[in-house]
């Protein structure tokens, strides 16, 4: 099991999108997106902590399988930290108002070290390849498109 760095993860990516909506209404569909991202025979796979999930993905001290919420700041900032046998990780979303009218800003920025060769390889598989640069574009789309089908806007 990898242990959770005790210097900063550092970080690999971020992503961003525009989403015509109060930071309230894109707290609420992420929160939507997040109850529905379960997977916990791939977080038991991976030897992920928490395996499975359990109370509101937005409130601190809940679960979702790999991800505990360590952080809740409604509706400006989320951060979800975890760990596996290969790495310790933490995903920060972070809302801005960009103003009356102009709806608002989603922001997700991912940490993570990856120790060892074993880390490293697995590095080159999740992160390298592209893999999560598109799970966390689609995660990010979803959030919009839940907000724009609420407000009755076609996706």
């Amino acid at each position: 099991m990898a242990r959770i760095a005790t210097s900063p993860l550092r970080l690999l990516d971020k992503h961003r999108i525009s989403i015509d909506a109060s930071p309230d209404e894109v707290w609420s569909a992420l929160a939507r997106a997040l109850a529905r991202f379960t997977n916990p025979g791939l977080a038991a796979l991976l030897g992920a902590l928490p395996t499975r999930g359990g109370g509101d993905p937005m409130v601190v001290g809940s679960a979702i399988p790999g991800f505990s919420v360590t952080e809740s700041n409604p509706p400006a900032r989320l951060v979800l930290s975890g760990r596996h046998r290969f790495a310790a990780y933490a995903l920060t979303f972070t809302i801005l108002d960009r103003g009356p009218g102009s709806g608002s800003r989603l922001i997700a920025a991912t940490h993570a070290e990856f120790p060892g060769p074993v880390g490293r390889a697995y590095r080159a598989v999740a992160i390298d390849s592209g893999a999560h640069a598109v799970l966390m574009r689609r995660l990010l789309r979803g959030v919009r498109a839940d907000v724009r089908r609420r407000a009755g806007v076609p996706v």
